[in-house]
C-alpha cells in the first residue's frame, strides 16, 4: 500500500511538472539507479517510473548517453555476479529439472527475496486468536503473532433493544506475553487505537486506522451503552426451567436458580448483577459480536523500555543466533546430496543406498533421481531456508530495537539516528534496511530483469539504440542473457536484441556475425552430437526472431540464414544437425515465402482456384 501511494504521488508530480522540473526528477531517479540491485524484485515499480520518465521527458536526449552507460553498467555488473556466484552452476542445473521458486542454498539469507510483501487480507479475529480473557465490559485477545492491522470491521447480530452499545474503544500493544492474564488490569501497557460511537440499533461499523497498527494483543472495551430502564425491570426467563421470573430479586420460584447467571457457562457475577459480558467466558446475552480484521502477519519484537528489557533482548538474540547456526548447518548438508543427484541424473542411474528411508510419490515413469532431487530441494531445503530467514528477521528486528534504545539512552538526536539508518520511531516494523552491495543470486537475477525492462523501453528511441550498440550491449546480451532465466526472460532478451538492431546495418552485421560464429564453432567443435540441439537452440531462436522483424536490413539477416543452411548441409548429414540447424533454417525460409492466410472467404476461394489452375 505504501509503495503504491509513493508510486502514484511520483507519477502525478511528474505529470503536473514543467519540462525543467521533469528533468530534475528524471536525474534524481537515475542517481538512485545503481542501488536497484540491493532491492531486488521490490524495485519493479521504481523501474517502471524510470522508464516512463525517460520516454516522456522532452529534453532527456541531452543526457541519454550518460543514462545508457549507467543502465549497461548495472547489467554488466549483475551478469558478472551471476557468473561468478558459488552456486551459479548448481542453480542452472537444478533449473533443468526443478521449478525454482527461490534460491535456497545461499550462505547469507536475503530478506528482500525471502520477505515478500504480503498484501492486506481479510482475517477473522477468531482464526488468529490464541487466548482471551474478559471483564464485564472488555475483551482481551492474544493473537497468534504480530500483525499489521489497517481496519477492524464489527458486525452485531441478535441485537436486543434492552441494552445496546453506544461507545467502543480499541486498544493494542505489541508485547508478547506467556498468558493473556498478564495484560489484565494493566492500562499502562495499552495504546488507544480508536474510539467509535455507534447509533442506536446500528449493526455494522468499520474502524479505519490512518496508519496501520502493529499488534500482538488487542483489547476491546464496551465503554457506554443505550439502556432501556423499563425493559430491564420486566420479568426474565429462567435459564434452567424457562419459567418467568421477576427481575427483582431474580431468583426462580420454581427451581431456585439465579436468572442472572451466564446462559452459556452458568457462571454468576456476584459483584455485578447484570453484566454486559460474562467475566468467565465472554458470553453476551444482548448481542453477538463478530470481528473481522484487514491485515497481514509481520515481524515485530517487544519494545525495549528499561534495562531489564534490554537484557532479555540480548539473551533472545543469542538464542536465535545459536538456532540459526544449527539450521544453517542442516541446510548446507543438503548441497552435496543435490550435487550427487545431479550427477546420477546425467549418468541415468541411481544408487540403491540413496533411496533408503526416502518415500517418493508420483509417477513411476519419472526418473527417481529427479523425484528425489525435487523433494530434497523444494521440500527440505526450502523449509530450512524459510526458517533461517524468519530467524534472521527477528534478530535484525531485535537489533534495531536495541540500537534505538541505546541511542535514546545516550541522548542522541532523532535526526542523527535517522541519518544513521535506524530511527527510533520506525513506522514499518517488518522492513529491513538493505545495503547497496550484496551477493544474493535472487536479487541479481531480479536486477537483471529490471535492466532488460528498462533497456527495452529506452531502445524505442533511435538515439538510444545507437548509444546502446556502442556500449557493447549486443555482445553482453548474447554472451550472458540469451540462455539464462525463465522462458519469458529469454523471450524478452530476443525482443530487445531485435529492437536494438532494427534499421541499423552495423548492429545487424555484428549480431549476424556473432550468431554465425557461435553456431559454426559449436558445429565444428567438440560438442557431443546428442547435445548439439541444446547448444544452438537459443541462437537459432534468436535468428528466427530477427528475420521475422521487417526492417531495412532484412537482406543481411536472410543471407545469414542461407549461409548457415548451406554450411550445415555441407558439413554433416547427421540427423541431429538436420533437426537442430537445417530444419530451423528451412522453417525460417518457409515463413518468409509462405503467403499470409486469407482473411475473407472470397480471397480463400480465389487462392484455391489459382492453385487448382496451376496444378492442371
Amino acid at each position: 500500500m505504501l509503495q503504491e501511494t509513493i508510486f502514484t504521488t511520483c507519477f502525478l508530480n511528474f505529470r503536473n511538472c514543467g519540462p525543467t522540473d521533469q528533468e530534475v526528477l528524471l536525474d534524481l531517479l537515475w542517481r538512485l539507479w545503481p542501488l536497484v540491485p540491493a532491492y531486488g524484485r521490490k524495485a519493479a515499480q521504481f523501474v517502471d517510473l524510470l522508464g516512463y520518465f525517460c520516454l516522456k521527458t522532452p529534453h532527456a536526449g541531452k543526457k541519454m548517453h550518460t543514462y545508457m552507460e549507467q543502465a549497461v553498467a548495472v547489467l554488466h555488473a549483475q551478469n558478472q555476479l551471476l557468473a561468478r556466484h558459488p552456486n551459479a552452476n548448481l542453480y542452472v542445473n537444478l533449473a533443468q529439472f526443478v521449478e525454482l521458486d527461490g534460491y535456497y542454498l545461499e550462505s547469507e539469507p536475503c530478506l528482500v527475496c525471502n520477505n515478500p510483501e504480503v498484501s492486506m487480507a481479510t482475517i477473522k479475529l477468531s482464526s488468529i486468536k490464541v487466548d482471551s480473557k474478559f471483564t464485564t465490559t472488555t475483551q482481551i485477545v492474544k493473537l497468534v503473532g504480530s500483525h499489521t492491522i489497517s481496519r477492524i470491521t464489527l458486525r452485531i447480530g441478535d441485537l436486543k433493544r434492552t441494552k445496546m452499545v453506544r461507545t467502543i474503544n480499541v486498544y493494542y500493544n505489541n508485547r508478547s506475553v506467556q498468558a493473556v492474564v498478564e495484560l489484565k488490569n494493566k492500562p499502562a501497557m495499552w495504546h488507544k487505537a480508536k474510539k467509535i460511537t455507534l447509533a442506536q440499533g446500528q449493526t455494522e461499523v468499520k474502524m479505519e486506522f490512518p496508519l496501520p497498527i502493529v499488534a500482538c494483543n488487542l483489547m476491546i472495551e464496551y465503554a457506554d451503552f443505550y439502556e432501556n430502564i423499563q425493559a430491564s425491570s420486566e420479568t426474565l426467563q429462567c435459564p434452567r426451567c424457562s419459567a418467568s421470573v421477576p427481575a427483582n430479586p431474580g431468583i426462580c420460584a420454581n427451581c431456585g436458580e439465579n436468572v442472572f447467571q451466564c446462559h452459556k457457562c452458568r457462571a454468576i457475577n456476584y459483584d455485578e448483577k447484570d453484566p454486559f459480558l460474562c467475566h468467565a467466558c465472554g458470553f453476551c446475552k444482548y448481542a453477538k459480536f463478530d470481528y473481522t480484521l484487514t491485515g497481514r502477519p509481520c515481524c515485530a519484537v517487544d519494545p525495549i523500555e528499561n534495562d531489564d528489557d534490554r537484557k532479555k533482548t540480548v539473551a533472545t538474540i543469542n538464542t536465535l543466533l545459536e538456532k540459526a547456526d544449527r539450521v544453517y548447518k542442516t541446510l548446507i548438508s543438503n548441497k552435496p546430496t543435490l550435487e550427487m543427484l545431479l550427477v546420477k541424473i546425467s549418468e541415468h542411474r541411481l544408487d540403491r543406498g540413496l533411496e533408503e528411508g526416502i518415500q517418493v510419490s508420483g509417477s513411476t515413469q519419472v526418473n527417481r533421481a529427479i523425484q528425489l532431487l525435487a523433494q530434497r530441494y523444494c521440500g527440505e531445503c526450502k523449509t530450512s531456508f524459510e526458517e533461517l530467514s524468519k530467524i534472521i528477521q527477528r534478530v535484525l528486528a531485535c537489533r534495531r530495537e536495541l540500537v534505538a534504545y541505546d541511542r535514546n539512552q545516550r541522548g542522541q538526536s532523532s535526526s542523527q539516528s535517522s541519518y544513521n539508518g535506524s530511527s527510533t520511531n520506525d513506522v514499518i516494523k517488518d522492513e529491513t534496511i538493505v545495503s547497496p552491495v550484496g551477493r544474493c543470486y535472487g536479487c541479481a537475477s531480479a536486477a537483471t530483469e529490471h535492466c532488460l525492462i528498462l533497456l527495452r523501453a529506452l531502445a524505442t528511441k533511435s538515439v538510444a539504440r545507437d548509444v546502446l550498440c556502442k556500449q557493447g550491449l549486443i555482445q553482453e546480451l548474447v554472451e550472458h542473457n540469451l540462455r539464462k532465466g525463465t522462458v519469458q526472460m529469454q523471450e524478452d532478451v530476443r525482443q530487445l536484441l531485435c529492437l536494438v538492431t532494427r534499421d541499423n546495418a552495423q548492429s545487424t552485421k555484428e549480431i549476424c556475425s556473432l550468431l554465425t560464429n557461435r553456431i559454426t564453432l559449436t558445429l565444428r567443435g567438440r560438442v557431443a552430437t546428442p547435445n548439439l540441439s541444446v547448444a544452438v537452440r537459443h541462437e537459432m531462436a534468436l535468428l528466427a526472431a530477427l528475420v521475422q522483424k521487417e526492417d531495412s536490413c532484412w537482406e543481411q539477416k536472410l543471407r545469414c540464414v542461407m549461409q548457415l543452411f548451406l554450411m550445415a548441409c555441407k558439413e554433416s548429414k547427421s540427423p541431429v544437425v538436420m533437426e537442430s540447424i537445417i530444419l530451423p533454417c528451412l522453417k525460417i525460409l518457409q515463413g518468409l515465402i509462405k503467403p499470409d492466410q486469407p482473411v475473407s472467404k472470397k480471397n480463400k476461394v480465389s487462392i484455391q482456384l489459382n492453385i487448382s489452375f496451376f496444378s492442371v
